[in-house]
């Protein structure tokens, strides 16, 4: 009776917040007047399918998924001192394959939920001082090549911005799942999870800037006792103590008109991770699948670090070219005893970015393999061209190699295990298009004007680190809308 009364739930709940979002979108024509007060629509459909992505190791069939994501942004200003801010969200997913939003994948099984995103109060001009503001509540944190985060957290934090030099200090916990209908979201894990976000960034030339940050959590959820049962999809793995560092440089070179390059981007990242981990090993409970039993304890110290690098050059042509080359790297570790000396990411991250002509966010590592960055080299080059007014055309190659052959790589989006002797994890294609369909297509009306489209598909082939599926190629495609008003 539960579980059904939690489906009914999240039916009226995603109808609702579709009504809600059509009405506020409508009312806002109300608020055209005011310029402190501003709404915000935007319905986002995609259409994704997957093939092979066990590469033939289970026989799986064929997945996809539609999703409409739906979600209205409310922003009041006051005065120069005040401004206030919300944002909710309804989605329906009718599939089991993974969808793409601005925060990263998600996990959906034929979810549907509402959502409270943000709702966050700001002080401007803090202490008097016009270069100083403070933002309380649940908001997004965000860097611009997401390695490190890009969530929606709640958090406290103080900004300053002096042109030449800017950042931020932030702190918090998450509070709740902000939710309906599931608890997924937010385990006792995350509940428990204290960061502390700092970042600074400083512009030493005109467009060319050096970034430091850190992060600093502490998970004090605690461990189960050994014999306590888990829940086998819910189980509380690790407690990090953990302190992420970063140093980045970037910028934008201009070259002489007359030469092949217009312009050149570069950027720098040197990543590092320490601390401690603990962790728990379990084994099944034989009277139930349901649960496992924890069977031990273990603590390592970690020690890791990380590099994400790339150049890319604007063209002087007609399609307004521009080449891309990047490589990234993560430390791995095959020795189990001991200081841990693999990097891992924050789960904060996304890894999705806008490359130098992009008109909207590519996955930095790859469409269809999309690995979290460890225990791996990722070598990638591509390019970006503008043949139409208001599109461009993205095709990107990556290959990929393990640090450690016998150690793992954390998350991809290739579910076939891993053997222990080879180091060599394949290759993959992409072409991923960004399309503004008023401008592209002429159209006046406003709507199509707020409209993009974009189109993507991959194939991603296994080397023989996949043992037996060396060769075999997994595909990932998708069709997304977007429509703002």
């Amino acid at each position: 009776m539960k579980h059904k009364l939690n489906k009914n739930i999240f039916r009226n709940s995603t109808a609702l917040v579709l009504v809600m979002i059509l009405g506020c979108s409508i009312s806002s024509n109300s608020f055209a007047k005011d310029d402190n007060f501003n709404i915000k629509t935007q319905i986002k459909t995609q259409y994704i399918s997957e093939d092979n992505a066990d590469l033939g190791t289970r026989s799986d069939q064929p997945q996809s998924d539609f999703v409409v994501d739906a979600y209205t942004t409310i922003n009041y200003r006051a005065n120069d001192y005040f401004s206030a801010g919300a944002q909710i969200r309804g989605l329906k997913s009718f599939g089991i394959v993974s969808f793409q939003d601005d925060e990263g994948d998600t996990s959906s099984i034929n979810e549907s939920y509402f959502e409270l995103r943000q709702i966050w109060a700001k002080f401007t001009n803090l202490f008097g001082n016009p270069y100083y503001n403070a933002q309380i509540g649940r908001q997004r944190i965000r860097e611009d090549r997401a390695t490190m985060w890009n969530r929606d957290f709640d958090a406290v934090r103080i900004s300053y911005d002096t042109t030449l030099l800017s950042g931020f200090l932030a702190a918090g916990q998450n509070l709740t799942s902000y939710r309906t209908g599931t608890d997924s979201d937010f385990q006792e894990d995350d509940e428990k999870r204290f960061r502390l976000i700092g970042q600074t960034r400083w512009q030493w030339a005109l467009d060319n800037f050096v970034e430091v940050r850190a992060l600093y959590e502490n998970d004090y959820s605690g461990l189960e006792r050994i014999g306590e049962l888990v829940k086998s999809d819910n189980r509380d793995n690790e407690d990090n103590n953990l302190l992420w560092t970063s140093i980045r440089t970037t910028g934008i070179k201009p070259v002489n008109k007359n030469d092949l390059v217009n312009r050149l981007k570069y950027r720098v990242d040197l990543m590092g991770v320490y601390g401690k981990v603990e962790s728990i090993t379990t084994s099944p409970y034989a009277s139930d699948s349901k649960f496992r039993t924890v069977s031990s304890h273990s603590s390592r110290d970690v020690m890791g670090w990380a590099l994400d690098s790339g150049v890319e050059f604007e063209l002087n042509t007609k399609f307004k070219t521009t080449l891309l080359f990047n490589y990234a790297f993560a430390s791995g570790d095959s020795n189990q005893n001991g200081t841990d000396n693999s990097y891992r990411q924050t789960d904060l991250h996304s890894n999705s970015s806008y490359n130098f002509n992009s008109y909207g966010p590519i996955r930095n590592y790859g469409e269809v393999f999309r690995p979290e960055l460890r225990n791996m080299h990722i070598l990638s080059a591509g390019m970006n061209m503008h043949i139409f007014d208001a599109s461009d055309i993205n095709i990107l190659y990556h290959y990929y190699r393990r640090d450690e052959k016998d150690a793992d790589i954390g998350t991809s989006g290739i579910s076939a295990t891993l053997n222990n002797n080879e180091a060599y994890i394949g290759q993959e294609l992409d072409f991923v298009s960004h399309i503004n369909i008023g401008k592209e297509f002429g159209f006046e009306n406003k709507l199509a004007h707020n409209s993009r489209l974009k189109l993507s598909a991959g194939t991603f082939e296994a080397g023989d680190a996949y043992g037996s599926a060396n060769g075999e190629r997994a595909f990932r495609g998708m069709i997304e809308l977007r429509i703002k008003f």
